[in-house]
This record gives C-alpha cells, sequence and structure tokens, in this order.
C-alpha cells in the first residue's frame, strides 16, 4: 500500500516536471506528498491499534485521491 502511494508520488512529480512548472513547486508538491504519506503511515498504524492485530493488511482505497 505505502509502496503504491510513493510510486503515485513519483509519477506525479515527473508528470508536474513535463508540464513545465517550476522546480521549486515540484519539490513544494514533493513535500505536500511526502506529508501525505507520512499521515497514511499514522492511519495504518491506528487502524492496527484498534484491530488489535498488527498483522491484518489495512486496505485504502481513496489513494487516488492524494
Amino acid at each position: 500500500m505505502l509502496l503504491e502511494v510513493t510510486e503515485n508520488r513519483r509519477m506525479q512529480e515527473e508528470i508536474l516536471e513535463h508540464e513545465g512548472e517550476p522546480e521549486t513547486q515540484v519539490k513544494e508538491r514533493s513535500k505536500e506528498l511526502d506529508c501525505t504519506l507520512k499521515e497514511l503511515k499514522v492511519s495504518e498504524e491506528r487502524y492496527r491499534i484498534l484491530l488489535g492485530d498488527s498483522k491484518v493488511p489495512i486496505v485504502f482505497t481513496s489513494l487516488n485521491e492524494v
């Protein structure tokens, strides 16, 4: 799941670069996506704690909104 988010972030960075946006905007967007990735990691851990089993796979269905 987290691999998908990381890959999504890389693809979005490439798209921004190819659209001709300044590098600073690409870096800012990358920071925003890194924050989102950290939030997802925290959310995933919270769900695992709530479920009482840290080995239960967590699936987020709204990753495309990142």
